[in-house]
């Protein structure tokens, strides 16, 4: 009798023989019927003594349970009587192989914060559990999550096509990089996914939810310009266009920071009180005005560059 079967359990073959009063034995190790983790039993008038398979009467059952990862193989075995002509032991098993996939993100943790702009390593554990030698193909791509659309993120992956041994484990590092458009503290998916090509309907998807930490980027513009002649004693007044580009509502603070090129005996001291924006959405914009005091003991010739240092929310 043959069976064709995935790895399982409960296979059973129906043994008959012309009983004649005498047992029939066949010998299992010979007949190469002893495999790594497989677990043979018997029934009926069929038991097995050691590595010998006895026969005390017309009907057995000879019962095989399988390791999950049995390799997909043929498998025949003949097998002679030693006392007996034309009570040959002959069953075959036919071994299918079994296509799986699982896979798991494994760095950084769920709930990471991301930078934008950034390339950043995610590590992923990707595993062939099928018994059988299986090639892949591995993807990613992201779910909108909390956002309006999934962002149009940037996947690095080294050897997207990778073949596997049964129970075969790979670590594989993926470069994420994330638009710089992506509003910030609010979470969506990355995703990957892990294919089989041996079977087209073999498959997992894993993923990880991440959210990405606020830039605080501007664009700042001063509208009278870069470079000014002035006189000691003389208020300048510089106005400032602000306009928050980044990924989140946002403050920006000015600190005014001179740097003085000095002619001869010039001592003066040249000061300009910090300014700070109102908090603006995203887009938004504002114009503050930055009051500069020429200092009246300033010489001719004296250069003051004003360097406008700027932070936000401590960044």
């Amino acid at each position: 009798p043959h069976i064709r079967t995935v790895p399982t359990q409960g296979l059973v073959w129906d043994i008959e023989t012309n009983y004649d009063g005498l047992t029939k034995t066949w010998d299992m190790s010979s007949a190469g019927m002893l495999k790594v983790g497989w677990n043979w039993s018997a029934s009926g008038d069929l038991s097995i003594n050691g590595t010998i398979l006895e026969m005390n009467g017309q009907n057995g059952q000879l019962h095989l349970d399988l390791p999950f990862d049995a390799p997909p193989m043929r498998h025949f075995f003949n097998q002679s009587e030693s006392n007996s002509a034309n009570a040959d032991l002959s069953i075959s098993l036919h071994v299918l192989q079994v296509f799986r996939a699982a896979a798991e993100v494994v760095s950084p943790e769920g709930g990471s914060i991301l930078n934008v702009s950034e390339r950043t390593k995610l590590i992923l554990r990707l595993e062939n559990p099928g018994n059988g030698e299986d090639t892949f193909q591995l993807t990613g791509s992201t779910l909108a999550g909390n956002l309006s659309q999934a962002p149009n993120a940037t996947f690095e992956i080294t050897n997207p096509t990778r073949t596997l041994g049964p129970g075969g484990i790979s670590m594989v590092p993926v470069w994420v990089t994330l638009p710089d458009d992506i509003p910030a503290r609010e979470t969506f998916q990355l995703v990957f996914d892990w294919d089989s090509m041996g079977d087209s309907g073999v498959g997992v998807q894993t993923n990880i939810t991440v959210q990405v930490r606020p830039d605080h980027r501007w664009d700042i513009i001063v509208q009278e310009g870069l470079s000014h002649q002035v006189t000691p004693g003389q208020i300048l007044d510089l106005t400032i266009d602000l306009t928050n580009i980044g990924n989140s509502d946002d403050l920006l603070s000015i600190s005014p920071q001179f740097e003085i090129t000095r002619q001869g005996n010039d001592s003066s001291t040249w000061f300009a009180e910090q300014i700070n924006s109102s908090r603006l959405e995203v887009m938004g914009n504002e114009t503050v005005l930055l009051e500069v005091t020429i200092p009246t003991n300033a010489w001719a010739g004296t250069v003051a560059n004003l360097t406008l240092a700027t932070s936000s929310e401590g960044f």
